[in-house]
């Protein structure tokens, strides 16, 4: 973190505080850019709790969205969401209250392709794959296909689904919105970057963009209001 947004962060962390209660939080997520799609941003608000609005102080972007035209899209996010360190700040100190610290995935990778679009989806496993450094490429190996509860939040993606289904044999056709879940194997990969390509995918027969995704390190500092 640099000099500047650290003392930012500790400037607005006092300010809030001479007005009552607030946690203030960092949480970290895989963010997605490149060539083929546009990087997509949380809202500057969100809901922590029933009761309780978080307000974005910075942010990265959480998914990214390659459309066919207006009728068609297809939202990408890698699901590593973890809510990484809080802070309460009450007089006059901030307080650790939560450090868990980034999850590492244990050698899997979830991403997780939402159709957005009224018709016929189609979706190749062995052209939606992951590379990495010294030539390492994965396709995947498990996935799992939601139709109901479909979240249009655009929230950091969090691993809610575990990819079960064996892809060996399988072939991908669905109706309407969707979301398809993905497992990529990583164990033995060495470090480095890495990113997602996804190839052909289309909608009623017409081929969306060709995609490649570099995936970074991403993270969102917010706060909110605990009391009054």
């Amino acid at each position: 973190m640099t000099f500047r947004r650290c003392a930012l962060l500790l400037s607005l962390g006092f300010a809030l505080s001479s007005a009552g209660c607030v946690a203030l939080a960092r949480e970290s997520y895989t963010s997605l850019r490149g060539s083929g799609a546009v990087a997509v941003e949380p809202h500057a608000q969100f809901e922590v709790s029933a009761s309780r609005m978080g307000h974005v102080i910075s942010q990265s972007p959480s998914l990214a969205r390659a459309s066919l035209g207006t009728s068609a899209s297809v939202a990408v996010a890698v699901c590593d969401w973890d809510p990484g360190i809080w802070f309460i700040v009450f007089p006059p100190l901030p307080i650790p209250l939560l450090s868990p610290g980034d999850s590492d995935g244990a050698g899997r990778i979830v991403v997780r392709l939402t159709f957005e679009g009224s018709g016929t989806w189609r979706a190749p496993f062995d052209q939606l794959a992951l590379v990495g450094p010294e030539g390492a490429r994965a396709v995947p190996d498990r996935y799992r296909l939601v139709t109901k509860n479909i979240d249009s939040s655009l929230e950091p993606c969090a691993r809610a689904f575990e990819p079960k289904t064996a892809v060996e044999g399988a072939e991908l056709a669905v109706f309407g919105q969707a979301e398809l879940w993905l497992r990529f194997k990583t164990l033995d990969w060495p470090d480095g970057p890495r990113a997602l390509e996804l190839g052909g995918l289309s909608f009623e027969s017409a081929p969306l963009p060709a995609a490649r995704l570099d995936l970074e390190r991403g993270s969102r500092w917010f706060w909110y209001r605990v009391f009054p």
